[in-house]
C-alpha cells in the first residue's frame, strides 16, 4: 500500500477532552476545520469558534455561548491533536 503524507489536520473522528484551569473535564468532537475557524459538538450542542486578533472566541451566531476558559481549554485540546 502507498500512504501519502497529508497536510496538518485535526483528527475529527476522535472524542477529545478539554480540561479547564479548575480541572473540569469536557468531552467534545471536532466536526469541521477550516483556517481560523473550527466547529465542535459538545454534549449534543454545536459550537463554532473563530480566531480573532484577540484570540479564539464564540462565533456570534452560536445558539449558546461557551465561557472563555472553556474556549481556551478546547483550543488547547484541539491543537494538541494536530497530525504532524
Amino acid at each position: 500500500m502507498l500512504y501519502l503524507a497529508a497536510p496538518k489536520q485535526y483528527l475529527m473522528s476522535e472524542i477529545l477532552t478539554a480540561i479547564t484551569s479548575e480541572n473540569q473535564e469536557f468531552f467534545f468532537k471536532v466536526t469541521k476545520n477550516v483556517p481560523g475557524e473550527f466547529h465542535i459538538v459538545m454534549y449534543n450542542t454545536n459550537y463554532v469558534l473563530i480566531k480573532t486578533e484577540g484570540g479564539w472566541v464564540n462565533k456570534p451566531e452560536n445558539k449558546l455561548k461557551m465561557s472563555q476558559r472553556l474556549i481556551d481549554a478546547v483550543v488547547e485540546a484541539v491543537h494538541a491533536q494536530v497530525v504532524h
